[in-house]
């Protein structure tokens, strides 16, 4: 944030800094306790090492959903890489039972 800049409102302000590139909306705004890495539409590389294997949560992941949404607008096809236990948004989609298996 620029420091010649007034902040009016500090509270969307911290929803900002927090909410890295490519996250489909606010960090934060989603089901309480929850991250990016319980969502259907957040997408993981192949996990390579065993530990990645039992840590799964771990691993860096995109939001397949910002992708096909900036996709659409002509945005070239990319992901935006970010931590996977960053807090849900409002777009967190649990999955179901047949989609787990």
């Amino acid at each position: 944030m620029t420091e010649h800049l007034t902040v009016v409102n500090p509270s969307l302000q911290e929803r900002i800094d927090a909410t890295p590139t490519g996250m489909m909306h606010w960090s934060g705004t989603g089901p309480a306790g929850k991250t990016c890495f319980g969502c259907l539409n957040f997408d993981q590389r192949k996990l390579r090492s065993k530990a990645e294997r039992e840590a799964p949560e771990t691993v860096n992941g995109a939001c397949d959903r910002w992708r096909r949404h900036f996709e659409g607008a002509g945005e070239p096809k990319r992901r935006r890489i970010f931590d996977a236990r960053t807090p849900a948004c409002s777009h967190f989609r649990e999955p179901s039972p047949q989609e787990e298996a």
